[in-house]
């Protein structure tokens, strides 16, 4: 697991938790809970995730990057070095 993994910023952990409650309608998961696993999420919830986190930080944010990493941090995470690139 790299650093970026281990200690997104806090901002984006926020955002992507606030996304994910928003979009499940509930705030019962963990930031280390699997999105489809623990959290309750699907294929389509995936999606509007992604569209409404992309609205958010501003830029496109591809699918891949929810499927390859399923949890808050992870995610975050990705985000984060997703848009340094």
């Amino acid at each position: 697991m790299s650093n970026a993994t281990q200690n997104p910023p806090q901002h984006l952990v926020d955002e992507v938790r606030a996304v994910w409650e928003k979009v499940l309608g509930h705030a019962d998961f963990g930031d280390e809970d699997p999105f489809f696993e623990v959290a309750g999420g699907n294929s389509l919830t995936a999606v509007q995730v992604m569209v409404e986190l992309t609205d958010r930080v501003g830029n496109r944010l591809p699918m891949r990057l929810i499927l390859r990493n399923r949890t808050v941090v992870a995610l975050a995470a990705a985000i984060g070095a997703e848009a340094a690139r």
